[in-house]
């Protein structure tokens, strides 16, 4: 399985909790609360993860492993159907998200990273390339920056 760690010299990640937009979510309920991940990637290692994820869609079936700071994990695959955004926490302090993309997501989503749709200082959420999933409980806000230069 390919791998990618990505150290706390190379991004700024930040998570909260935000009301999900399907309109059950007016009822208050804590389970229609969706993780927010933002996460933006120095330039440099934006280019090695870029590279990551080409590689997952060249053969069948991979999946990326990306280790982030604060306890985090991410695994992209490629899916067929809907985009399925996911994240558990198996534990205190540690995070799992699993972002498995439609084939014309994973297109969209890789067009971005390789004509540079992400320059420094822009954010793009990953749900604004293709319809995800309802049943999805994690949105995912990736920008290219120095670290440091994250809301």
């Amino acid at each position: 399985m390919p791998f990618l760690r990505i150290e706390p010299r190379d991004c700024v990640l930040t998570a909260s909790q935000s009301a999900s937009t399907h309109s059950k979510s007016l009822s208050g309920d804590p389970e229609d609360q969706k993780m927010v991940l933002n996460l933006r990637i120095s330039a440099e290692k934006m280019a090695e993860f870029s590279e990551s994820i080409a590689a997952i869609r060249a053969k069948e079936g991979s999946e990326l492993r990306t280790e982030l700071p604060d306890g985090w994990t991410i695994f992209w695959k490629v899916r067929l159907g809907e985009s399925r955004f996911f994240v558990a926490r198996p534990e205190i302090g540690q995070w799992v998200a699993t972002l498995a993309l439609s084939p014309t997501h994973f297109e969209s989503f890789q067009a971005l990273l390789r004509e540079s749709g992400l320059a420094a200082g822009v954010e793009c959420a990953l749900s604004s390339l293709e319809k995800v999933s309802r049943m999805s409980n994690l949105e995912v806000i990736l920008g290219v920056g120095p670290p440091g230069s994250a809301a």
